[in-house]
């Protein structure tokens, strides 16, 4: 998650997209600026890692991260469902309870 190119800056956005993505079953932080390839020579990949963040924006992003350590519990047994029954992992909630209108 994070922003790229001209929005690797905006702290603001990308504290927003950890903490959306927090509560999906995926949640990885994308490193353009130490990579192989273009963003290993290039000065205008992103490198959008928590910890270079200034503090308040940090503080958010920690905040959001343990709240996601409470959930692994749950995502890891919905993973397991989800392995099991073949339903997806992230599905409507009208397939819970379909007679709810």
């Amino acid at each position: 998650v994070g922003g790229s190119g001209k929005d690797s800056s905006d702290y603001e956005l990308s504290v927003r997209w950890v903490q959306t993505t927090a509560w999906s079953p995926v949640l990885r932080f994308h490193d353009k600026g130490q990579g192989t390839g273009g963003c290993a020579s290039t000065a205008g990949c992103a490198r959008i890692v928590p910890w270079d963040m200034p503090t308040p924006f940090f503080e958010a992003v920690r905040a959001a991260a343990r709240e996601r350590d409470q959930l692994l519990p749950y995502i890891y047994t919905a993973c397991f469902f989800a392995t099991h029954t073949g339903l997806a992992l992230v599905r409507p909630m009208y397939y819970e309870d379909p007679a709810d209108d």
